[in-house]
């Protein structure tokens, strides 16, 4: 019965010390969480203090076409393959109708959305539909591997980055709701 009360005891020691050890973590855990002061975020790396610091800023889905549009002015016509130029062209003028529908638009409505996907389909053309590059076994007539196959790396970058803000521009316009996309002022 004595082994039994000492195992007890042991067994309550333990838990006790567990217990205020715990404690004095979820304390301490919280008077520094708590108590952060800006001169407590230079001691914290810069990216993540720059993410305590401020809230990302507010980039309207006019301003993602007009940074689509940036990137494809800095693309001179003639230093695309002449096998890619024709899309090419297509894909500058379906960008530029899309941000002058998209700025002409009713907030309620979405006018719009027919031309985003030809801007879609240009860009499949020239760089492929955003996965793995397209081989010429993945197209039987080898028209979309053509085009993809024709461009030149600093270029691809570019366009890559053209459909990263066209879908930043749908992304935008679909989850911030017209009204958010009018008192922004687009």
């Amino acid at each position: 019965m004595r082994q039994s009360n000492r195992a007890r005891e042991a067994s309550l020691v333990r838990m006790t010390k567990l217990a205020i050890l715990t404690g004095c973590l979820a304390i301490a855990s919280s008077a520094v969480l708590g108590a952060q002061t800006p001169d407590m975020l230079t001691a914290i790396p810069v990216p993540i203090a720059l993410a305590l610091a401020a809230p990302p800023p507010h980039v309207s889905p006019q301003q993602h076409l007009d940074e689509a549009q940036r990137g494809l002015a800095g693309i001179s016509e003639k230093s695309v393959a002449l096998r890619s130029q024709k899309v090419f062209g297509k894909l500058v003028k379906d960008v530029s109708a899309l941000a002058t529908g998209y700025a002409d638009a009713k907030p309620e409505t979405s006018d719009w959305t027919p031309t985003f996907s030809n801007v879609e389909r240009d860009l499949v053309l020239l760089i492929g539909a955003g996965g793995a590059r397209p081989t010429p076994a993945d197209d039987v007539k080898g028209s979309r591997a053509a085009h993809v196959e024709a461009l030149d790396s600093a270029i691809r970058i570019v366009l890559e980055t053209v459909r990263t803000n066209v879908e930043l521009f749908y992304d935008a316009t679909t989850t911030q709701g017209t009204s958010a996309i009018a008192a922004a002022g687009r």
